[in-house]
């Protein structure tokens, strides 16, 4: 039967995403995902160092290596933020690491992309810099967020549908038409001002409501936690299910 529960919460399921929706913090999610746009500056971050910077195609792959370093540290570093701001300031924590986050992801992609230079020094360091930066929200922020907002059986959907189908759908459409936008403003650089700088400093304005909806599903969620630890202590200590087939 364990076994059974546990299947059930890994598995997505459509009609799950009705009761997603119902939670506030949910639709705080959905409403901030459009305006996460590195997805499009990686995808077109290798043009822009041969096109605006002037490197060869090997070195740029080369500086793509750079920034890939410091995305395996800023993971680590995500997480590790995450559960310091988190003790420290209880659930509103990572809602203030993620506007942080947000702000320091801006300035970065400015660095990397907004900054007239061709001296490879600034352009290895700045992109390490957009590296190390880059995960820290997604891991000490957004997948813990939605972790403790929904309850359990509701986990596999949860993420299935909010960064697969969503973000996934998201990402296409502004992949499929970056071109035209980058035409319609004249080159790329504009157009990471545009679609990637600015976005984010969008998106730590609507984290403020975040301060509102979260705390409050958080302690929904902890309820549930409490009720079905309780619960399962009371059949235990019943005997009830006792005899039953695994």
């Amino acid at each position: 039967m364990a076994s059974a529960a546990a299947s059930a919460s890994c598995a997505f399921r459509l009609r799950d995403v009705g009761q997603l929706l119902r939670i506030p913090t949910i639709w705080m999610i959905v409403l901030m995902l459009p305006f996460i746009t590195s997805l499009i500056l990686l995808r077109f971050y290798t043009t822009f160092l041969v096109d605006v910077r002037g490197l060869g195609v090997p070195e740029a792959a080369l500086v793509l290596a750079v920034f890939s370093v410091g995305s395996m540290f800023s993971a680590f570093l995500g997480g590790r933020l995450g559960d310091v701001f988190a003790n420290r300031f209880g659930p509103k924590g990572r809602i203030i690491l993620m506007q942080i986050y947000l702000v320091c992801f801006s300035g970065a992609i400015f660095l990397a992309t907004q900054i007239d230079s061709n001296d490879r020094v600034y352009i290895y360091s700045s992109t390490f810099l957009l590296g190390i930066v880059f995960s820290v929200g997604f891991s000490g922020c957004v997948l813990p967020i939605v972790s403790t907002v929904v309850p359990r059986k509701l986990g596999a959907s949860a993420f299935a549908f909010l960064f697969s189908f969503y973000q996934g759908g998201i990402t296409a459409i502004l992949s499929l038409n970056i071109g035209i936008i980058a035409s319609v403003f004249g080159d790329l650089q504009i157009t990471f001002l545009w679609f990637c700088v600015l976005p984010y400093l969008i998106n730590a304005v609507i984290w403020t409501l975040f301060y509102v909806t979260y705390p409050k599903d958080f302690a929904r969620q902890e309820e549930r936690e409490r009720r079905s630890a309780e619960l399962a202590a009371t059949r235990a200590g019943t005997g009830e299910g006792e005899g039953t087939p695994a």
